[in-house]
């Protein structure tokens, strides 16, 4: 083989005719070329998008910080908001058994009425509550408002048993009223007809108010008030009338308790024509035909559990009327 020599002008000529790579400057130093270039370009677009997004991240994950922080702070400001709003509803509990209280607190109760009120049940439980000094029981078995028999609730001799110093007096009849057929009478203020329920219960308020009162006479010109003993001033007594229970016995209530429902109903105007607060049992204590065999003993008198219905709207009753000291 032979090798061709080549003269050294022949070299430079080559090597003034050696193109470069576009990366490489005369001097051989090498930059990179356009394509990576654009690599570059595309890596360095593509970390600036990353790091918005990391930073977007960031901002969104502190948002979502402060939304359940604030979440937080409203359910416990919602959690404030509805203790305050307890306090509140407490306060206003407490003012009102401040109230009550303060008036009823060493005050004497007297309970006047029939068997109902003979048995002693459901005084017992009001008085858990009230907190009277003294509850005086006037009940007597088997006694009804109206009429001529002994012991009719309007006759003097049950009116002089009450007791002078009374500050609060409840009356409970119309029970044996019912038993007895009585007849309910007109519904009017007039009606002193003691044959009557409504007669009869007229008279008696119109008694319990010369009595306690110091009236210089009574109502009714054709009543005895005479036989009366009465207070020598006026006494600021609180009195309360009360519908009887309801119960399901018919002898005592009649055929679908018609009969005393028209006493329960008579009680009320009554109490309504005098200004006089209606307890008002027979409708709002709960006892109905559907559970009378748990909360009456007999079909018409309570046992505890009645007494106890009894007792709540006496309760409640008294708190919403109680006097303003």
């Amino acid at each position: 083989m032979f090798h061709v020599k080549h003269s050294y002008y022949e070299r430079r000529t080559n090597m003034a005719r050696q193109v470069y790579a576009d990366n490489v400057d005369a001097n051989g130093k090498v930059f990179d070329t356009v394509g990576e270039n654009i690599r570059k370009g595309a890596r360095a677009r593509d970390m600036l998008i990353l790091e918005k997004i990391d930073a977007l991240d960031h901002e969104i994950s502190s948002l979502q910080a402060d939304v359940t922080e604030n979440k937080s702070d409203i359910k416990k400001n919602s959690d404030d908001i509805k203790k305050n709003s307890d306090d509140i509803k407490k306060n206003s509990d407490d003012i009102d058994l401040l109230n009550y209280d303060n008036w009823y607190k060493g005050k004497k109760l007297t309970t006047f009425g029939d068997n109902i009120t003979e048995q002693n049940l459901w005084q017992s439980f009001v008085n858990d509550e009230i907190l009277f000094a003294t509850i005086v029981n006037k009940g007597i078995s088997g006694t009804r408002i109206s009429g001529n028999i002994n012991n009719a609730m309007w006759q003097n001799n049950r009116i002089n048993g009450l007791p002078l110093d009374t500050d609060v007096l409840t009356i409970m009849g119309g029970t044996n009223d019912s038993a007895a057929s009585v007849n309910i009478g007109d519904i009017s203020i007039t009606n002193h007809d003691t044959n009557t329920f409504v007669g009869a219960y007229n008279v008696l308020i119109s008694k319990l108010l010369y009595k306690f009162y110091n009236l210089s006479s009574g109502k009714y010109s054709d009543i005895n008030y005479s036989g009366l003993i009465t207070s020598n001033k006026f006494k600021d007594i609180v009195i309360y009338i009360m519908t009887p229970p309801f119960n399901a016995n018919t002898q005592y209530s009649g055929e679908n308790s018609a009969r005393l429902k028209a006493i329960a109903d008579a009680t009320k105007d009554v109490a309504k024509m005098w200004g006089v607060p209606c307890i008002d049992i027979y409708y709002n204590s709960g006892i109905n035909t559907e559970n009378v065999n748990v909360l009456l003993q007999d079909g018409v008198n309570p046992n505890n559990l009645g007494a106890k219905k009894i007792a709540s709207v006496v309760v409640n009753e008294m708190k919403s009327h109680a006097p303003i000291n």
